[in-house]
């Protein structure tokens, strides 16, 4: 296994843990010989467009990767993927020949085409990543819903079904309750716990383990909830050393581990 590849399967595509019952949602057709935690490899693609620019030559590089070990993992697309030609043929061929590796789901962030696609004014804020900007909760409640009308009836129209799984490191709870409600999403994965990391903040939540949120706030879980929601933490964090400052960041991302100075032995201690 080469250093990329190590990058891929350790946290660049932002993987999270999960327990048996929520893989089996995904992967029916795995079968295991008994319930052990799994993990569930959850990759962010991104498109030409602005904000965080991702490249098809990256995406096959990942692609590559996960064929290669036979690992299941989403690949959760941004809208500009969904419009790019290129990026929807190659991923229908790497499905057909790979269809227990390769599944999709949405990546839920606001891009100045995905505004004006869905007749909504973009917060063209600066910077782009900033909550107000790039998530669900900056923009007015009708609003919200044309966006993920136009993002959902996109991917359907690209791909003939609707996605079991979103990603966006933030959204509010209204709007995942019209995916939930409307259009059959299983589950949606947030980032980590933090404080005022890109501007807002995720604290007091289960760190790492999936957990059936709330319909009335969706970062606390509701174990009565008889067909929740499920929600999935983005990457793992260090359960001391993530807390205390308001800049800690030890987590399973590799831009976390490698600016603090670690290496994998930090994963194995």
């Amino acid at each position: 296994m080469n250093f990329f590849e190590k990058k891929i399967l350790t946290g660049i595509v932002f993987f999270i843990t999960s327990f048996f019952y929520i893989y089996k949602i995904f992967f029916p057709s795995i079968s295991f010989a008994n319930e052990k935690p799994q993990i569930i490899f959850i990759n962010q693609i991104r498109g030409k467009e602005c904000c965080s620019i991702g490249t098809l030559e990256n995406l096959k590089m990942q692609v590559e990767a996960f064929e290669k070990y036979q690992i299941p993992s989403f690949f959760a697309l941004r809208y500009d993927t969904l419009i790019d030609q290129d990026y929807i043929d190659y991923l229908k061929q790497q499905i057909k020949s790979s269809p227990d590796i390769i599944n999709l789901g949405l990546l839920i962030e606001v891009t100045p085409r995905l505004a004006q696609d869905s007749g909504v004014k973009y917060n063209d804020g600066d910077p782009w990543y900033e909550a107000q900007n790039v998530f669900t909760i900056g923009y007015p409640k009708e609003d919200r819903k044309k966006i993920i009308d136009h993002l959902l009836k996109t991917f359907k129209n690209k791909f003939g079904y609707y996605p079991v799984l979103t990603s966006a490191g933030m959204i509010d709870t209204e709007s995942l309750n019209y995916l939930h409600k409307n259009y059959g999403v299983l589950a949606h994965q947030i980032t980590r716990e933090q404080w005022g990391t890109d501007s807002y903040t995720l604290y007091g939540g289960p760190p790492h383990y999936p957990y059936p949120g709330s319909k009335n706030w969706s970062f606390i879980p509701d174990f009565n909830e008889k067909n929740p929601l499920l929600i999935l933490r983005q990457t793992v964090a260090d359960p001391l050393y993530n807390y205390g400052e308001t800049e800690k960041a030890y987590t399973s991302q590799p831009n976390d581990y490698f600016n603090a100075g670690l290496d994998f032995q930090y994963f194995k201690n």
